[in-house]
């Protein structure tokens, strides 16, 4: 349980561990900026004597105390589990909480920092009935999807008797098994959007004491889709890049003749499109290849390929390759001299931003969705943002210039 902070205001980043059971008086600061991530650390002071802990930390962010130095000489170790642990979670405010709320008290001698992805969020076994006690919490996106993960080197294997998941993805599920393989007796599919947040007590599920393993997924999406669209890129996006080859020569015979000029300095342009969605990667973007260009702008068309979630990646790269027309053929005049200059002018963009939207239909409730009912069946529709951004080459333009003289 979380107790009140007060006046006390912490710096963005920091942890700090007090000594006695105020938020005042000795205490030692964790800057996260100091230390590498999951690189187990001893307290430098306080150790054994830490009763509240105080933090500010970067949604997205964890530092986890420990109560064993174990990790710190064993690197080979579970860090985050091998012993009892408290996770200082960043929210982006300053949050305290008294360490014998979970048997922590005086206990804590290392902590080590990491990081997970807040959609995904995590699952909290305790040790105690309605979710008190020493705790651990998974974070799922620490831990592969659709597999079996063993928890048999973890504290509290086959010792855990309730489970929290009020802070879990709403598109997550959870199964505990009672075998460190995935096997056997289990509590099943515990999903984000259930509104009971808890399992006060495993004795109704036969599994107190019993919990071995456990797998996630991502469930419930029917379909997604998203629709092809087109980028307006003026002058005011991009910067032009110059391209010249010359041929000068005479023709003295008299009828015309042909004279080929060629660019030798670049044979193709490229250009990348980036998209990046918060609820995980269902699809990727690629130009079309067609794309208009005009004096003040070049009007790109992207492609999306939509398939159901099957990446927790939130951000895909497409970089596409056009060939560019090198040559240019002109006709020259009998008896004449002349000068062909070939320009090749191509608008290059350090980045130009878009946001486009995405429509999934889910087979449950979640967050800001609507009814949709499809062949007879209710679904949930929600629009979610896409942002993106492209780069690279937009469009180029040959601009050919041909000088001819006469001679007698």
């Amino acid at each position: 349980m979380s107790v009140s902070v007060g006046s006390l205001s912490l710096s963005v980043g920091e942890v700090r561990i007090f000594k006695d059971n105020k938020l005042n008086g000795d205490f030692q600061s964790i800057f996260v900026s100091d230390y590498v991530l999951n690189s187990p650390q001893r307290l430098l002071s306080l150790n054994n004597e830490a009763t509240y802990v105080a933090w500010n930390l970067p949604v997205g962010t964890v530092v986890t105390l420990l109560d064993s130095t174990d990790s710190v000489d064993d690197p080979s170790k579970n860090y985050h589990c091998s012993s009892r642990t408290f996770d200082c979670v960043g929210h982006g405010t300053t949050e305290a909480y008294d360490l014998g709320q979970c048997e922590m008290n005086d206990t804590i001698s290392a902590f080590y920092i990491h990081q997970y992805d807040p959609l995904y969020g995590y699952i909290e076994l305790f040790l105690r009935e309605n979710q008190k006690g020493p705790s651990t919490k998974i974070f799922l996106s620490q831990y592969g999807r659709d597999k079996s993960h063993s928890i048999n080197s973890w504290w509290i294997t086959n010792d855990a008797i309730s489970i929290s998941w009020s802070n879990m993805g709403e598109l997550c599920c959870v199964i505990f098994y009672d075998n460190a393989d995935g096997t056997g007796k289990k509590v099943n599919e515990i999903m984000g959007t259930d509104t009971r947040l808890g399992i006060n007590n495993l004795d109704d599920y036969d599994m107190r004491n019993a919990i071995s393993s456990f797998k996630w997924t991502i469930r419930g999406i029917f379909k997604q889709e998203m629709s092809p669209f087109t980028l307006d890129i003026d002058s005011s996006d991009s910067q032009k890049k110059l391209y010249r080859a010359t041929v000068e020569g005479t023709n003295a015979f008299p009828k015309p003749m042909k004279e080929l000029v060629k660019l030798d300095s670049i044979k193709e342009t490229s250009s990348t499109i980036t998209s990046a969605y918060e609820y995980g990667n269902g699809f990727s973007m690629e130009l079309q290849g067609s794309y208009t260009a005009g004096p003040a702008k070049a009007t790109l068309s992207v492609g999306v390929d939509v398939q159901v979630l099957n990446s927790s990646e939130k951000e895909s790269s497409t970089t596409t390759t056009r060939t560019i027309e090198q040559s240019y053929e002109v006709n020259i005049p009998e008896k004449s001299k002349y000068k062909i200059t070939l320009t090749l002018i191509v608008d290059q963009v350090t980045e130009k931003q878009f946001t486009q939207t995405c429509t999934r239909w889910y087979e449950f409730k979640v967050k800001n969705s609507k009814e949709d009912v499809i062949d007879g069946k209710t679904y949930f529709r929600r629009d979610e943002p896409v942002r993106g951004s492209f780069r690279g080459d937009a469009k180029y333009t040959l601009v050919p210039e041909v000088e001819v003289t006469p001679i007698a």
